[in-house]
């Protein structure tokens, strides 16, 4: 598909993430960009032109920009830094899927449609919704600057 937009505004959208992470809260922050994701990703399964594609992907990439630092924030802050060996387990498994998600993706456009790339990802964000409502306790978010 050439040249992704979501590729260009995730990377102009990952540096603030610390800073909006500290003003509104890991958990809220989390929540909002899983959200926004899985909302971006069922708007481009259903996009039914090039313009609307282009711009939910640009969506998919400004609310999936904070996923990655917010996840390895998150896994960090779980294991203390003298467990080094449990640290570095965590984040071989965040990053295991990684991979492999190009197979499923092309057996799904090979059997079904393009679309479901997109909407395999709409059950995804509602279990990690779920599970981050669920089990992560909200951090101490500084005041705003006057």
């Amino acid at each position: 598909m050439g040249f992704d937009l979501y590729i260009a505004v995730a990377a102009i959208m990952t540096p603030p993430t610390g800073f909006l992470a500290g003003r509104f809260g890991v958990k809220r922050l989390f929540l909002f960009s899983i959200a926004g994701f899985t909302v971006a990703s069922m708007l481009c399964g259903l996009a039914q032109s090039l313009a609307q594609i282009v711009l939910f992907r640009m969506l998919q990439g400004a609310f999936g920009a904070a996923l990655v630092p917010l996840s390895q924030s998150v896994l960090l802050s779980i294991y203390p830094r003298n467990g080094r060996d449990r640290r570095w387990r965590s984040g071989a498994w965040r990053s295991w899927p990684a991979p492999s998600w190009s197979s499923p993706r092309g057996w799904l456009t090979e059997n079904y449609t393009w679309r479901y790339i997109f909407y395999i990802n709409l059950p995804i964000g509602v279990l990690a919704f779920l599970g981050i409502t669920t089990f992560l306790s909200e951090t101490a978010r500084s005041p705003p600057r006057s």
